[in-house]
């Protein structure tokens, strides 16, 4: 029994020491960075609006942008970290999809 409990095991304890993702409420505590994937953005009107957007969201500093890509990094203030929420909330009043968000040091 032991035999097969313990490949279980590691398995088990690699997750639990992985950094559970942020709650939507919660602030970015943590993270400078976000890279996010947005399904939608095919021109310069496109990422203007979004770069709009997540500039007026509290702490974000800096978006860069690539429409080849559907990528979009935003840089933060570690002192005033957004939440998931706003990060969310600012992609989709811009009017596009948020696929994929991932926290970065």
């Amino acid at each position: 029994m032991k035999k097969l409990i313990s490949p279980f095991m590691g398995l088990l304890l690699a997750a639990c020491a992985a950094t559970p993702p942020a709650e939507p409420g919660e602030a970015l505590t943590g993270y400078s960075q976000v890279l996010l994937t947005v399904h939608g953005m095919s021109c310069p009107l496109c990422s203007n609006n979004i770069d709009g957007r997540l500039k007026k969201v509290p702490g974000i500093e800096n978006v860069q942008i690539n429409l080849e890509t559907g990528e979009v990094t935003a840089t933060f203030n570690t002192e005033l970290p957004p939440t998931r929420k706003q990060i969310e909330t600012a992609i989709k009043e811009s009017g596009f999809t948020l696929n994929n968000m991932e926290l970065l040091p």
